[in-house]
């Protein structure tokens, strides 16, 4: 089992568990630096998930609200041997075959160090300076701050390298509703998804990823409902940038009949893409943001996660 550090931060309704690993790779994908393993509100409603339950599955070691800066093609910069730089993860070596970064393949790998300590007493802040590597090199800045039922995630980039930045950015949300297992009675709502209404839901049986599974899910009135319960499936859905509708404010929300708990995650920028994904104990909404850094340069976005009790005002 990993060596993991775990420390927590509290509001009058939160009680947060972030997740931090001790002197190895938490993921090859996945960034370390800020990953909150659980969520649980009024003591009662938990929300996070791992990525996968069931052993022997390929997995990517995702954990509840963690994130993933993208930049596939860098990779094919690097000669095989040669390392490139995955930011929020370390530098990986190129593979024989060289390539963009394929995030189901194995790479040998340097971790990036990440310093953290606390603001306050509600906020925490992490760090990684890597070193530069085909030119890239960022500071890397996470501030995650907890105030009553919500969580914020400030994050900042600053170009200490010798080429201009050009990358996306998500938090992948491996989240439910009080362990509730996916099916009937789950309610995701994302108003911003211009395409919701107008594309059918491709499922697989995850055995091959290409056998259809048809009726698992519709969409009536801007929401996704689940037809029934879901077992060895997965789904998946890309909504791009010109499809993102225009909105006052971007947000999604995960909800289900039976609890009274809800979680809702509000992106303090214009989507760049949004992703849909889904198996049998998480449902995953995925909010691109773009980052254009110029050499010497920084830049700032945010992210706030709610989670609300019906029955508490």
């Amino acid at each position: 089992m990993m060596n993991c550090k775990e420390f927590y931060l509290h509001s009058d309704d939160l009680d947060v568990t972030l997740v931090i690993p001790q002197n190895e790779l938490f993921s090859e994908r996945f960034a370390a630096d800020v990953v909150v393993g659980q969520v649980v509100l009024h003591s009662r409603h938990r929300f996070c998930q791992p990525e996968q339950r069931i052993p022997g599955r390929v997995t990517c070691n995702g954990l509840g609200l963690c994130g993933e800066f993208v930049w596939d093609e860098l990779a094919c910069e690097a000669a095989p041997g040669e390392v490139f730089p995955k930011i929020g993860v370390g530098f990986l070596r190129q593979r024989p075959e060289g390539g963009a970064y394929d995030m189901w393949k194995h790479y040998e790998a340097q971790p990036f160090p990440v310093e953290h300590w606390m603001q306050d007493d509600y906020t925490v802040v992490f760090r990684q300076k890597p070193k530069e590597a085909l030119g890239v090199s960022a500071t890397l800045t996470k501030a995650v701050r907890v105030y009553r039922n919500e969580i914020t995630l400030t994050t900042t980039l600053e170009n200490t390298g010798s080429r201009d930045l050009s990358l996306y950015e998500y938090q992948h949300n491996f989240v439910a509703i009080d362990d509730i297992p996916v099916g009937p009675g789950y309610r995701l709502e994302i108003p911003f998804d211009g395409t919701l209404d107008k594309l059918p839901f491709g499922a697989v049986r995850l055995e091959d990823y290409t056998t259809p599974v048809p009726g698992l899910l519709k969409v009536e009135n801007g929401k996704v409902l689940w037809n029934k319960r879901m077992e060895r499936v997965a789904y998946h859905k890309v909504t791009e940038r010109e499809d993102i509708l225009s909105c006052p404010e971007y947000t999604w929300r995960l909800s289900h009949e039976k609890s009274d708990a809800s979680i809702s995650e509000t992106v303090h920028f214009v989507p760049a893409k949004l992703v849909i994904w889904g198996i049998e104990h998480c449902v995953c909404a995925e909010v691109y943001n773009e980052w254009n850094v110029p050499v010497g340069g920084r830049q700032t976005f945010a992210r706030t996660w709610r989670f609300e009790d019906s029955n508490i005002h």
